[in-house]
């Protein structure tokens, strides 16, 4: 797998140059330097793409992901909030918004996973964020609901049964 980042890198490194007002392949490499966790280079070339093009929604999600990535929750808050501006049908900026919200305890997060929600209604991914905040807060019966809701669409959804039962037991 190394190996195949290490091609894609190399190609997308040509593309660029070749190309340096490509914004696609300047967040394309972004990303992959995202993924393997060289963020100064990520933010070089996602910063690239955002001077040529300050309208990427894309730009501002990834350096949003890096940032809550390395724990600057303000800046990622920021980035993901410009990353909606530019596009309010980016749903991971809405879901990574309402987990970091609901870090925090704030009724935020709420409005966040509806937002998500109203763009992927069936993502168990949101749903069991929202679950999830509602027993975190102690609103048992919304958690409850939320996390049979999952369990309709799967019926094998771990985490979702492991919640309900901590409620049922009343261990939280």
């Amino acid at each position: 797998a190394a190996n195949e980042t290490r091609n894609a890198k190399d190609v997308l490194e040509l593309v660029v140059k070749k190309f340096p007002e490509n914004t696609d392949g300047l967040l394309k490499l972004g990303e992959l330097y995202y993924f393997v966790k060289q963020y100064e280079n990520a933010f070089a070339k996602i910063n690239q793409a955002l001077k040529i093009n300050e309208n990427l929604a894309k730009g501002y999600y990834l350096k949003g992901s890096i940032y809550k990535e390395v724990g600057d929750t303000g800046k990622a808050i920021s980035s993901l909030e410009t990353a909606i501006e530019q596009d309010n049908k980016n749903y991971g900026a809405f879901l990574d918004l309402g987990l970091i919200y609901a870090a925090k305890r704030s009724e935020l997060a709420l409005e966040y996973y509806n937002n998500a929600l109203r763009l992927n209604p069936t993502s168990s991914e949101a749903l069991y964020a929202k679950a999830k905040w509602f027993q975190d807060i102690g609103q048992f019966k919304e958690a409850t609901a939320g996390y049979e809701q999952i369990l309709k669409n799967d019926p094998k959804h771990v985490f979702s049964m492991y919640n309900l039962g901590a409620i049922e037991f009343g261990v939280n």
